[in-house]
């Protein structure tokens, strides 16, 4: 009787957050998907439902099958960035940024980006981001902050997923301000690149590492 042959060295998940983190999804969305579409995870001990495994190859090939029916191009809303500088005399190099972000996002490409005059109701958020991101059909949520400090600016960013409020990336950007139109073009067209690929779908994402 022939063996199937053994999955290469790294190929193993061994959790639900691995799994989770390897699709660059929710731990609830993937246990979802394991239910009703049959994802390939297996249990270590069946009374155990936390006590999970599953392989890289497995999981790629389910994706190809299912990706299509699953999931809908991918959406965001670039939330208005808070000035943090000390002398809070940053809003118009926020909003600014903010807007060429919006622009850089909308370029060639199937993402779904919310209108800045839609996301800028947000700029003092008084909800949770599950209602953000209902009003405004939105899965994702990119907010940010800038801070100051004489020539210096430093931009940080978040990418959130709306329904679970947990960031799906970051980063901090550090910028010498000179021509303020093309510091904010370069800032806007390297965040909406690092946006576009943390969106990817997993075998996308994968292609480009």
């Amino acid at each position: 009787m022939a063996h199937s042959p053994e999955p290469p060295a790294g190929d193993r998940l061994d959790s639900w957050k691995e799994v989770a983190a390897y699709l660059r999804r929710g731990a609830r969305t993937v246990q979802r998907w394991e239910r009703e579409k049959g994802l390939p995870v297996h249990r270590l001990c069946p009374d155990k439902p936390g006590s999970v495994f599953a392989f890289k190859t497995a999981l790629d090939a389910w994706w190809s099958n299912h990706a299509a029916m699953l999931e809908p191009a991918p959406s965001v809303a670039v939330l208005p960035f808070a000035d943090m500088s000390p002398r809070r005399d940053q809003v118009y190099f926020c909003d600014g940024l903010v807007e060429e972000i919006i622009h850089a996002l909308n370029g060639p490409g199937s993402l779904q980006v919310a209108s800045r005059t839609s996301s800028s109701q947000f700029r003092v958020p008084d909800m949770d981001s599950r209602e953000i991101g209902r009003r405004l059909g939105v899965a994702t949520l990119l907010e940010g902050s800038v801070r100051k400090s004489g020539a210096q600016v430093r931009v940080a960013v978040q990418l959130i997923d709306a329904e679970t409020g947990f960031p799906i990336w970051s980063g901090s950007y550090d910028r010498k301000i000179g021509d303020i139109l093309a510091v904010e073009e370069e800032l806007a067209n390297t965040i909406a690149g690092a946006v576009g690929n943390a969106l990817a779908p997993p075998m996308q994402a994968a292609s480009h590492a």
